[in-house]
């Protein structure tokens, strides 16, 4: 229920994906109070800058900040104490209450604080690749590999890979509301499944044919007493 409600909340969101400020500063009065510690991430996982996701509590505001490796969160919004009621976090999560009237100036503040302290940082997403692999090497002999390596978490992260020259075979938009994606994918004369969760709508031009490099991470998947392998993918380069 928690994902669902998460999920809507993201499609809500009017977000020029186009003219992004390096940070963004998200409000609606109808977040779930629950929930806005989850939809800061996806806005950060999705636009790779810091993001501050405001709803309403009662008669103030209420907030939850992420951030992004090399931009301390907690620090930056003490540049602004004297606009929240109280404020606490670390360097990359925050949460902080503030009083209505000062949301407008907050976000201005914040937007230019980053345009002339963050000139030369790069929020490009960068994705660390741990081998670059065609797909007859991706089977269940690696899949099980990968399995021994587990638990991931921060030090050991999950093996992520790249596959170039990889042909789109087909397309399907799938989920209740059209916003995931999945692919047939051949490399090698080896078709396999890619996913894109909450795909970017620049994904919407791919088309039957089409060449591509992907990276992504390998997954098993289990329906009916079925094994395959998945490719949960984190990026597609479009040639």
């Amino acid at each position: 229920k928690r994902q669902k409600i998460t999920e809507d909340s993201l499609e809500g969101l009017e977000i020029d994906s186009e003219n992004l400020p390096k940070i963004v500063v998200a409000f609606n009065e109808d977040f779930h109070e629950g929930v806005m510690g989850l939809i800061a991430p996806k806005i950060v996982q999705r636009y790779h800058r810091p993001a501050l996701v405001i709803s309403k509590n009662h008669d103030n505001l209420k907030g939850s900040a992420r951030s992004i490796k090399g931009i301390n969160i907690i620090e930056i919004l003490n540049h602004f104490k004297d606009k929240f009621i109280s404020v606490g976090g670390h360097e990359l999560a925050a949460g902080f209450s503030l009083d209505p009237v000062n949301l407008d100036s907050l976000k201005t503040e914040l937007e230019s604080y980053f345009e002339t302290n963050f000139k030369d940082f790069s929020f490009v997403k960068k994705v660390k690749v741990d081998s670059e692999v065609c797909f007859d090497l991706v089977n269940f002999e690696i899949l099980k590999f990968i399995d021994s390596l587990e638990p991931f978490g921060t030090g050991n992260e999950e093996p992520v890979f790249c596959t170039k020259d990889v042909i789109i075979k087909d397309i399907k938009f799938i989920g209740e509301k059209k916003n995931h994606l999945s692919l047939i994918l051949e490399n090698n004369n080896k078709s396999l499944k890619g996913l894109v969760f909450n795909f970017d709508k620049t994904l919407s031009s791919l088309y039957l044919g089409q060449k591509i490099d992907l990276i992504y991470k390998i997954k098993k998947n289990e329906y009916k007493g079925n094994l395959s392998i998945d490719l949960n993918l984190i990026d597609i380069k479009i040639k």
